[in-house]
C-alpha cells in the first residue's frame, strides 16, 4: 500500500510544517518525503505545496486533500482495528470520556475489572462535562447525558435517566413540605448555571401534565456534586439524578458527630458569657435548616464527674481546668438549650452504670429512630 504511506507523509508535512522534520517523526530521509509528496503532485496534476526558502504552505488544492486525507486516514486506522480486534482479545488503548460526577461514581471503579479481564488493555478515563471532539481528542466512547446525540456520532441509548426533587427531613420540617409542583416556586430551589432554562423546572402533574415551574435561591452552581452537597446540608430543594442522590437515599446512613453548635452555645454562651442573641443569629446564618435528628446530652453532677475524672488518671484537658462556676454555667446552658429543643434533645441521667445508661440509649432509639 505505497499510496497509504505517501498519504501519511503528506499529513505528517502539514502537521510539522517541513519535510525534515517529518522525516524525524516518521523515521526516514527527506529525501524519500520529497519524492512521496512528488508522486501524489504527479497523480493529482496540481501543487499540494507552495515551496520556499523559509516556509512550506498548502496551496487551495492542498487543502482540499489534507482535509479528506485525515478523515481517510482516520476510517483506515478504525477499519484496521476493529479488523484486528475480530478474533482477538482487545488490546491497545480505550479512552473514555464521561462527566466529572458519573464517571467518577460509575466508570472509575470499572476499570480495574476491564483491564483484569483484558491484560493487554490500558484504559485511560477523561473526566470533563464539557463537550469533547471525538477525533480531536481521540476518544474512542464517550458516555453522557443528552435527549440529542450529535449527527455525526455513532450513539446508543443505554439508560434513561430519571431525575427526583430532593431534600432534607430538617429543611421539610422547617419550611413545610411542597405539595403540589407550584409551590415549589416558596422554595429555594438550586438549578445548574450551564443548562439552559434551569431556573425552569419542568415537572409532571398528578394528572399526567406537564408542568413548567420557576424556581429560585439564592445561590446556583454550575457542578451537580455543589448541588448535592447544599441539599445534604438541608439549605433548600435539588432536582437531582437518581444515579446521584439514589445511593444515598437508599442507604438511609445515620451520621453520628461528637458535638453540634450546641456545643459552642454552652461554652462560649454560658461558660464564657458570651451574647447568646448573637450566637443564635450566627447560628440561623451557618446552617438555618441544619439541625441534627437527634441530640443525646448526658447530664452528670458536676462533683461525680470530677471523681470520675480522678480515678481515670489522665491529664486534665484546658476546659476540664476550668473553676467550678464556669462548669456549672456550661451545665446550665445545655440544660437550657435541651428544654427549648425538645423535639431533638434528649436528657440521659449519666449518673448511672453503663448498663442501665445503655438502656436509657436503647428506649430512646426505639422511640425516637425506629
Amino acid at each position: 500500500m505505497q499510496w497509504l504511506n505517501s498519504w501519511e507523509s503528506f499529513v505528517k508535512v502539514v502537521e510539522t510544517g517541513s519535510m525534515a522534520a517529518a522525516a524525524r517523526r516518521l523515521d526516514c530521509t527527506r529525501a524519500q518525503i520529497s519524492k512521496q509528496i512528488g508522486d501524489l503532485e504527479r497523480a493529482f496534476g496540481v501543487r499540494l505545496f507552495e515551496r520556499s526558502t523559509r516556509k512550506i504552505s498548502l496551496t487551495p488544492s492542498g487543502e482540499i486533500f489534507h482535509q479528506h486525507a485525515l478523515r481517510a486516514l482516520e476510517a483506515i486506522h478504525s477499519t484496521e482495528v476493529a479488523v484486528r480486534n475480530m478474533g482477538d482479545a482487545p488490546h491497545g488503548v480505550l479512552r473514555i470520556s464521561a462527566s466529572i460526577t458519573f464517571g467518577r461514581m460509575y466508570i472509575a471503579p470499572l476499570l480495574p475489572i476491564i483491564v483484569a479481564k483484558y491484560p493487554d488493555l490500558n484504559c485511560e478515563l477523561v473526566l470533563t462535562d464539557h463537550l469533547v471532539d471525538l477525533v480531536e481528542e481521540n476518544i474512542d466512547l464517550a458516555l453522557r447525558l443528552t435527549k440529542t446525540p450529535p449527527e455525526d456520532a455513532v450513539a446508543r441509548k443505554l439508560v434513561h435517566m430519571k431525575r427526583v426533587i430532593c431534600a432534607t427531613p430538617g429543611y421539610f420540617a422547617a419550611h413545610g413540605e411542597p405539595r403540589t409542583p407550584h409551590e415549589l416556586a416558596h422554595h429555594a430551589c438550586f438549578s445548574l448555571l450551564q443548562l439552559n432554562e434551569s431556573r425552569i423546572w419542568r415537572l409532571i402533574d398528578a394528572q399526567g401534565e406537564e408542568v413548567s415551574v420557576p424556581v429560585t435561591s439564592k445561590f446556583l452552581f454550575n457542578d451537580i456534586d455543589c448541588v448535592m452537597n447544599a441539599v445534604l446540608a438541608g439549605h433548600g430543594i435539588g432536582m437531582l439524578p437518581t444515579y446521584l442522590c439514589g445511593p444515598a437515599l437508599a442507604r438511609g446512613e445515620w451520621v453520628v458527630c461528637d458535638r453540634f453548635s450546641d456545643a459552642t452555645y454552652a461554652y462560649q454562651g454560658g461558660g464564657r458569657g458570651l451574647d447568646r442573641a448573637k450566637f443564635l443569629i450566627l447560628e440561623h446564618w451557618v446552617h438555618e435548616h441544619l439541625q441534627p435528628d437527634l441530640t443525646l446530652l448526658f447530664d452528670l453532677p458536676l462533683d461525680i464527674a470530677r471523681e470520675r475524672i480522678v480515678l481515670a488518671n489522665r491529664v486534665l484537658d484546658k476546659f476540664e481546668q476550668e473553676r467550678v462556676d464556669f462548669h456549672e454555667r456550661v451545665r446550665q446552658a445545655y440544660l437550657e438549650r435541651a428544654h427549648t429543643s425538645p423535639s431533638r434533645m434528649r436528657v440521659v441521667n449519666a449518673d448511672n452504670s453503663i448498663d442501665n445508661i445503655r438502656k436509657q440509649l436503647e428506649q430512646i432509639i426505639l422511640v425516637d429512630c425506629l
